[in-house]
């Protein structure tokens, strides 16, 4: 409630729109495939192979192998690492859905279906951690924040954290790991994740399947991420993307979402306790008992300054704080 649609695409077009994506496939971790680096580098990754359908986009894995691998990659995504271009405008935090449908025919082999998040840049300084160091670049990641989400994997659903590296870029492990069983092959499903300062929810046709939400452990990136669809294997696996769309809090006059306590009653993304009432003047306001509180996690520009403004009644006992983590 009360976020704001800030980009999206919903493939109606006859051509891919370039103004958002780029049709050639390189994440993080092919930085250490020397095949592939080496011809992205020399702007020689073959395009993606897709299908525009007048209502959607149809990726084919085909015979036209990836280098460095086995199989196809055919895959778009909305960052052009020729130009440097985040195409999604920088966007961090907010929700995230795409309808897609995945298939494999038979003979269909070395399959993985793919829609995903990857640190920009593809930029190793996200994926490796603080203090570690790989091709002459130094991380900055914290360790324990996610480099790579998976919003679904495979012909099953698969949702995926890639978190730590070790301080010469290897990776080590996965952060978070959650098998959604059931039978998606050839069938429309929506896939949504929630990404908040505070962690992160992962949804299903829209329901709550899997959660990563903790304060005292932040796995959510605080920067942007680049958007991936892909199809990987050969001999008939394919991927059909509906839309995708990205909405954020509207923050306009307010950097604190929901901080009128205005959005039907729900204090969300606050968190704590407390109950929502009509104030004398008309409008919305939280009422706190005895012992309670709440507070909220937001992301801010360390360039910036920033004022708190509260209007309270009755503050006698009322404590308030904001502090930078």
């Amino acid at each position: 409630q009360g976020m704001k649609l800030m980009w999206h695409d919903e493939f109606n077009q006859q051509q891919l729109d370039t103004t958002k994506w780029w049709d050639r496939y390189f994440s993080s971790l092919d930085w250490f495939n020397n095949e592939a680096a080496a011809s992205m580098q020399n702007n020689t990754l073959p395009a993606a192979d897709y299908e525009m359908t007048g209502n959607s986009i149809i990726l084919k894995a085909t015979d036209k192998l990836y280098p460095g691998a086995n199989r196809q990659i055919s895959s778009i995504q909305s960052y052009n690492y020729t130009t440097n271009q985040d195409k999604t405008e920088g966007l961090v935090g907010g929700f995230i859905e795409a309808r897609i449908r995945r298939y494999i025919e038979d003979g269909g082999d070395r399959v993985n279906l793919a829609f995903w998040f990857d640190s920009p840049g593809p930029d190793l300084k996200y994926y490796l951690e603080k203090d570690g160091e790989a091709l002459g670049i130094k991380g900055i990641r914290p360790r324990g924040q996610v480099f790579e989400i998976d919003m679904c994997e495979y012909i099953t659903t698969e949702i995926v954290l890639h978190g730590n590296v070790d301080k010469n870029g290897r990776f080590e492990r996965n952060i978070g790991h959650h098998i959604v069983k059931g039978d998606f092959k050839g069938k429309w499903v929506t896939h949504s994740m929630l990404w908040s300062p505070s962690g992160l929810k992962f949804y299903i046709d829209g329901e709550l399947i899997k959660e990563y939400w903790d304060v005292n452990d932040i796995k959510s990136p605080n920067h942007a991420m680049n958007i991936f669809f892909g199809a990987y294997g050969i001999n008939g696996v394919t991927m059909e993307v509906d839309y995708v769309r990205f909405y954020q809090w509207e923050t306009t006059d307010n950097l604190l979402p929901n901080g009128d306590f205005s959005y039907s009653g729900t204090i969300f993304p606050w968190e704590g306790k407390g109950k929502i009432v009509n104030s004398e003047k008309g409008n919305k306001s939280l009422q706190l008992k005895p012992g309670e509180s709440v507070t909220q996690m937001i992301y801010l520009d360390h360039s910036a300054a920033y004022e708190l403004t509260v209007n309270t009644k009755r503050t006698r006992d009322l404590a308030i704080s904001a502090a930078n983590i």
